[in-house]
């Protein structure tokens, strides 16, 4: 019952694929499901879509090793819904993801959301950029913030744009590919963090893809959410390694409130569409 479930569930995330799914990726989803079941929480409401979220969860940690396409529609409950109790569960199943050591590793990341992006030749820079603030405790959400921000820095210097100024639709298309849900406050949060950086400024230095001085061009002033990363910028790199701790408490005290009582919020949602 439980493995029709799951195979169910791929064929809905991974409506193009073209032979048998891969057994690990049934295996690696039952394990979520099985652990799930005694760990997290669902109303009967979203009771339906615990083997989707499993399997999605086992998608997206094979997803570079198995170059898997993985399409959200026809999802078990409303795509906004869904998108927010996937994200809380990730949170929940993040010890037994890390027992199973299946983290992907940030090069195939890296490499997956540039070739869909057709952008290959970012790749190394934004490996190395992203290197600078990630962490092996990081969160996923957090996780899938920082490359979607160091996408963004190094793709738009590469082309000698602004990448506080970058389109809606530019923006859209990379959190597709990384799934990520960091709002537009998160992502420049993430981007003036690294922005801030001594890898930053060698970024692509002394190449001439886009951008031949190899210099960072000057950026509006932003304000509200990010101005506190603007403040004593001398002062934080000398004590850099306090800092990026307490920008991680920061945010996982955003998202710690509001993830609370996600259920209840969830439900908001639905009422107000």
């Amino acid at each position: 019952m439980e493995r029709q479930q799951i195979l169910s569930s791929l064929q809905l995330l991974l409506p193009g694929q073209k032979h048998a799914v891969e057994e690990r990726l049934v295996n690696l989803a039952e394990s979520f499901l099985a652990w799930s079941k005694t760990n997290v929480h669902l109303r009967p409401a979203e009771e339906p879509s615990r083997a989707c979220m499993c399997s999605h969860l086992a998608c997206d940690l094979l997803r570079p090793s198995l170059q898997l396409d993985i399409s959200l529609e026809g999802l078990p409950l409303p795509k906004k819904r869904y998108q927010k109790q996937y994200a809380l569960f990730q949170e929940l199943l993040t010890p037994v993801t890390q027992k199973l050591k299946l983290k992907t590793s940030l090069g195939d990341e890296v490499k997956l959301v540039c070739l869909k992006m057709g952008a290959l030749s970012a790749a190394p820079f934004i490996s190395k950029l992203a290197s600078t603030v990630l962490t092996d405790d990081m969160r996923p959400m957090h996780r899938k913030g920082v490359l979607t921000a160091a996408y963004l820095l190094v793709t738009s210097r590469m082309a000698s744009k602004d990448p506080f100024q970058i389109s809606t639709t530019e923006k859209n298309q990379v959190q597709g590919v990384l799934q990520d849900t960091s709002s537009t406050s998160q992502l420049h949060y993430w981007m003036q963090m690294l922005s801030q950086t001594e890898e930053w400024e060698n970024v692509l230095a002394g190449t001439d893809e886009g951008y031949g001085s190899g210099r960072q061009q000057p950026y509006k002033p932003l304000s509200g959410f990010v101005s506190m990363i603007q403040v004593d910028y001398e002062k934080r790199l000398l004590r850099l390694d306090a800092w990026k701790q307490s920008i991680y408490e920061l945010i996982d005290e955003t998202s710690t409130t509001k993830n609370e009582n996600m259920s209840e919020k969830v439900a908001d949602v639905d009422m107000a569409a």
